[in-house]
């Protein structure tokens, strides 16, 4: 039987509550500033907020980051989101 590998899975935990917590910091200076109004959609933005940590860790493994810039990487990804993301990457493809 195989072990299972502890180690990644504390990463991926690790990627995925930052990822988190920059989303909800995103919610948090939206509130402070009067835009944000609360909606049970929101509870859609958890495994979204996970999905892009995890996307995030991995390009910057990609990149050849690691310890704390992945860390990093995958906050901010969470706090900007993927709208922002995608809206990023298709101007630097139309910039080509």
């Amino acid at each position: 039987m195989n072990n299972p590998d502890w180690e990644a899975l504390k990463a991926w935990i690790i990627v995925s509550a930052v990822a988190l917590i920059g989303r909800v910091v995103h919610y948090m200076l939206q509130a402070r500033d009067g835009i944000f109004r609360w909606s049970w959609a929101l509870i859609w933005d958890v495994p979204i907020s996970i999905g892009t940590g995890v996307c995030a860790a991995a390009l910057a493994q990609g990149l050849g980051l690691s310890g704390n810039a992945v860390i990093a990487v995958a906050a901010l990804a969470g706090h900007l989101g993927p709208q922002f993301i995608k809206s990023l990457l298709e101007a630097l493809i139309r910039r080509r």
